[in-house]
């Protein structure tokens, strides 16, 4: 399935994702905390056309700089891809992209300009160059970022997010793009609300989440379709116990079938879910447990079909080191399924996976080696996870 957002480490950083212990770098202006000479790198979104023609994005930070990255992997090797500055770019990164076929995708994520004010980025690729897009800034505003986007074709692009008005509320953003201009469309009313991932099966059936907040109360799953004409709410329920709920990744093979998946707080740990849409309502889908006094999170999925789906992600034991993870769903049940982590890792985490088959999806994510955190990726043949070799800047 196409990409969709999200999240990624960068994203899960806006969206409130509890890092102690995880590996994530690059977040905003902190992420340059690094000393001038290194280099971290880390991919937080992939979008695979078929399975010799993949595009992952992310950040990479150098020289004390943050900047966007974007690789290509061509059935062999993954090689980086230049990516030309945005105008009056600062520092930013790319979160999400899409690619509808292997010679178009659309890549979208935040930069902070010389002037102070963090905007939209997006970037257009044609198969043998990326170009930047030009992106407008709702009105009254003072940040945006955009976290997720999905391609229905070439000239047909949904990207969603959030951004604060001058007044300081926080609104969902959705743009459209229609192969020439980004324009902004209207999204249901409320505050503090954000999408992170967007996923559509065609020009009428687009369906977004992310999390809102309703009063004082925790943050919870939100759901928002759109029908070819205007975008609405949908109900959504939250686990049991949850006291904070927040979903990540998601991905709708059709109008009747999506999978959305996040993590959700306990009051002793993270755990992750899933829930499914079958053009109809929600259901909450059980998922494997970590192990007591461990959290769970799930950042990004993939369904080829309404019975076969992958999700990425991380686990964190109590002592705060962080793992891969990975599950499957076969139409029945989720299950977890070993992922590859490199040699000598500190740790490591996955932010997104595409699936252009079953037995053929790329996840992608980061891991640390001693001070430095590299970009990770890995592909599923559908019978085990191999490590590939990525380009760190």
């Amino acid at each position: 399935m196409r990409r969709h957002f999200a999240r990624t480490g960068l994203a899960l950083l806006c969206v409130g994702l509890p890092l102690a212990g995880a590996v994530v770098v690059g977040a905003g202006p902190a992420g340059a905390a690094e000393a001038a000479s290194s280099t971290n790198s880390s991919l937080t979104g992939v979008a695979c056309a078929s399975a010799t023609s993949c595009t992952a994005v992310g950040f990479a930070t150098v020289g004390g700089v943050e900047v966007p990255l974007a690789e290509g992997w061509n059935g062999k090797a993954w090689t980086a891809e230049t990516l030309p500055k945005a105008s009056l770019f600062a520092h930013g990164a790319l979160v999400a992209l899409s690619c509808p076929s292997t010679a178009s995708c659309t890549a979208v994520g935040w930069y902070d300009n010389t002037k102070g004010a963090q905007v939209m980025l997006a970037y257009g690729w044609n198969g043998k160059a990326w170009t930047v897009q030009a992106t407008p800034a709702p009105a009254d505003y003072y940040g945006q970022s955009v976290n997720g986007v999905d391609c229905v074709s070439t000239t047909s692009c949904y990207a969603v997010g959030t951004y604060f008005q001058g007044s300081g509320a926080q609104v969902t953003i959705d743009e459209y793009w229609n192969g020439k201009t980004w324009a902004k469309q209207a999204t249901p009313a409320g505050t503090p609300w954000y999408l992170v991932a967007a996923s559509c099966s065609s020009g009428t059936s687009c369906t977004s989440v992310g999390s809102m907040v309703k009063g004082s109360g925790p943050e919870e799953t939100l759901a928002e379709h759109w029908n070819g004409k205007s975008w609405a709410t949908e109900t959504v329920p939250d686990p049991k116990g949850s006291a904070g709920t927040y979903a990540l990744g998601l991905s709708c093979p059709s109008a009747s079938m999506c999978e959305s998946v996040g993590y959700y707080q306990t009051n002793t740990a993270y755990l992750g879910f899933a829930q499914s849409w079958n053009g109809k309502s929600w259901t909450i889908q059980s998922t494997p447990k970590p192990a007591s006094g461990a959290s769970d999170f799930l950042a990004g999925v993939s369904c080829t079909s309404s019975t076969a789906c992958v999700a990425a992600g991380y686990g964190q034991i109590s002592a705060g080191t962080s793992s891969v993870l990975a599950e499957s769903w076969n139409g029945k049940a989720w299950a977890t399924v070993p992922a590859a982590t490199p040699t000598g890792a500190a740790g490591a985490s996955l932010f997104w996976v595409s699936c252009s088959a079953a037995t053929a999806c790329t996840a992608v994510g980061t891991y640390q080696k001693g001070s430095v955190s590299d970009a990770l990726a890995e592909r599923w043949n559908g019978k085990s996870w191999a490590l590939e070799t990525t380009q760190n800047a």
